[in-house]
């Protein structure tokens, strides 16, 4: 809904009324959290003026002032909740305030908050959190682009769902091949049903509530990284005995490989046929070449992916994955895990153009609708991809099919237009974002550098302040004890009368003062191997306020100790070095915690102590 506020309706309010102040909050039915960003309008009864406009913060709250009086209608709106109305009555003539409530109700459909880690073959391994991914979401029954953000800087970020739509999250991340997921709400016979996550938890059912009609899911999305070399293995591409025919099940699955190449762009692959060992070895080579580039072939002719990207490779039996060689014997499942269709990537370059899923989108749309009109038997589309050809030499009289393809053909442009106008702008925002935000860092670390060279000053002065006080007062009190001493020698010299003992009082007096120097000397303390350029983490066996001599223990139980003195002054006597913390800590977990507990890990950034 667009508001509009005219001048004369702004200045009429201004020079009648005194200012009115509003304040509120939103959240959801059943107190299950504050509604963020929602918008808040305020107008007449019949909605034809409007006085005011304002959103929530993230607790919920918003607040303005407004200049009119009488009964008004507040309006709350936020996707993906119903609207929300509520007559509320201005006093005339009085300056105050009104706080309000307002709860709203979730239209039916579900929240997906998924958490991004990194993959590991190890289930029990521990699993690295991402940051810094590109998320899109896309409404594929409303055509439309839902959610983009370009940095998540947490791991974890929310999807609401509404019922009767089927959507598509892509989430990027350089050195990671690209998850796509599918989840269908409503449609297709499917309450809730998902492609491409895995485990969700809680369990669907579980979880629905409301006649199935609501929930929140959980789901803990892996991300793979990518190498050149790295092998994928691939599902369900089947063929019929002793043939290279692409089958209707086997297109299914090669469409999917399609998708995925298209959705990870800097990458060129190998895909690799192997067979078992049955028959001749001469034959099951030409067998697997040719099923090889039969695939291949159906990728590039009907599924649009670049040549120079894809090449096919047939393996024959030499490749198995099991024990079923020449002269063995193996069971029917065996044989199976050897007859298999695997991706190898080649090359990983950034040479090809980023495009945005909405882009990607357009052109399975496109594709789509080409492909149900080749099924039908209509249109054949040559390997130039040129559909007016195709209808020519087909001779299709059928003109409400050439509409179609026209139809299809202008929507694409127009798409594809006004996909690469928003991709334009939201590159310029990224870009003043990026420039910004190195700036603010800029800024904020020199501000604590700054910060943390003058507490050092400051400390080192009130160091050598208070080692001077202590000087000076040692330097007093052995004064003081020198006097008194001197003192006595010559009341025991007078009532005595001995020979003067000048010589000796000297070499007292000597003796004394050189003991008073000694101890204003600090020990010898063991010399320090830290580098003020070093970069990566270690392992902080002992922290102290004070310097160790060459003599204790730590030195001759670790050769390569070394010792950082922080800001405060205290030392850091820190052992091993690392590249990852992941490394240190583990390292720290199986070596050291036992017998050193309080031991931690620390890194360091060219020097400076970051973590």
């Amino acid at each position: 809904m667009k508001y509009v506020f005219t001048f004369a309706i702004l200045l009429q309010a201004i020079c009648s009324f005194s200012q009115f102040d509003i304040e509120g909050y939103v959240y959801e039915t059943g107190n299950r959290g504050f509604i963020n960003a929602a918008t808040i309008t305020i107008s007449n009864l019949n909605q034809t003026e409007f006085y005011g406009q304002t959103t929530s913060d993230h607790s919920g709250v918003y607040k303005f002032s407004i200049a009119q009086e009488g009964q008004l209608l507040l309006r709350v709106e936020k996707p993906p909740f119903f609207d929300y109305t509520e007559q509320i009555d201005i006093p005339a003539g009085q300056a105050d305030k009104m706080f309000l409530k307002h709860e709203i109700k979730r239209k039916p459909g579900y929240i997906f908050d998924i958490t991004l880690a990194e993959k590991d073959p190890d289930p029990d391994a521990y699993r690295e959190a991402l940051h810094g991914a590109l998320i899109e979401v896309y409404n594929n029954t409303k055509k439309r682009e839902e959610l983009v953000i370009p940095d998540l800087q947490r791991p974890d970020f929310q999807v609401d769902f509404i019922k009767g739509n089927h959507y598509t999250i892509l989430v990027r991340k350089e050195g990671f091949l690209s998850k796509r997921m599918e989840a269908y709400v409503d449609v297709k016979g499917c309450i809730l049903c998902f492609e491409g996550v895995g485990e969700v938890t809680p369990g669907v059912t579980d979880n629905l509530s409301e006649a199935n009609s609501m929930g929140v899911l959980l789901a803990n999305v892996e991300m793979d990284r990518y190498f050149e070399g790295k092998v994928i293995g691939l599902k369900d591409i089947y063929y019929e005995t002793n043939k290279s025919a692409i089958t209707n099940e086997a297109k299914v699955a090669l469409d999917r490989v399609a998708r995925f190449i298209k959705d990870n762009p800097d990458i060129s692959i190998e895909l690799g046929s192997h067979t078992d060992n049955r028959g001749k070895s001469a034959y099951n080579k030409s067998l697997s070449e040719k099923r090889a580039k039969a695939a291949v072939s159906y990728l590039v002719k009907r599924r649009g992916i670049d040549p120079d990207r894809l090449i096919a490779r047939g393996y024959g039996e030499d490749s198995p994955t099991n024990k079923c060689r020449d002269g063995v014997s193996c069971t029917e499942v065996e044989y199976a895990a050897n007859r298999r269709t695997e991706l190898k990537i080649l090359k990983v370059t950034s040479e090809l153009g980023f495009r945005t899923l909405r882009q990607m989108k357009t052109e399975e749309l496109m594709d789509e609708i080409l492909n149900e009109l080749d099924a039908e038997g209509q249109v054949r589309v040559p390997e130039d991809g040129n559909v007016e050809d195709a209808i020519a030499a087909k001779n299709l009289d059928d003109q409400s099919e050439i509409r179609k393809i026209e139809e299809a053909k202008e929507e694409q442009k127009r798409l594809q237009k006004e996909a690469a106008k928003a991709e334009e702008i939201k590159m310029q925002q990224r870009k003043e974002e990026l420039e910004k935000k190195a700036q603010e860092e800029a800024y904020a670390a020199k501000q604590r550098l700054e910060l943390e060279k003058k507490k050092a000053e400051d400390k080192a002065i009130e160091r050598k302040k208070i080692e001077s006080e202590r000087i000076k007062k040692e330097r007093a009190e052995s004064g003081r004890l020198e006097r008194q001493k001197s003192a006595q020698v010559a009341e025991a010299t007078v009532a005595s009368k001995p020979e003067p003992v000048v010589e000796e009082t000297t070499s007292s007096q000597a003796g004394l003062e050189s003991w008073i120097a000694n101890q204003a000397v600090p020990v010898e303390t063991a010399p320090s191997r830290y580098s003020d350029t070093y970069t990566g983490y270690k392992i902080v066996i002992l922290f102290s306020r004070f310097a160790l001599t060459q003599e204790h223990p730590l030195y001759m139980r670790f050769k390569d100790l070394d010792v950082y003195t922080t800001a405060d002054g205290n030392k850091l006597y820190m052992i091993e070095s690392y590249a990852t913390k992941k490394e240190a800590e583990e390292r720290l977990r199986r070596r050291f915690k036992t017998s050193f507990p309080n031991s931690y890990v620390v890194g360091f950034t060219k020097g400076v102590l970051t973590d």
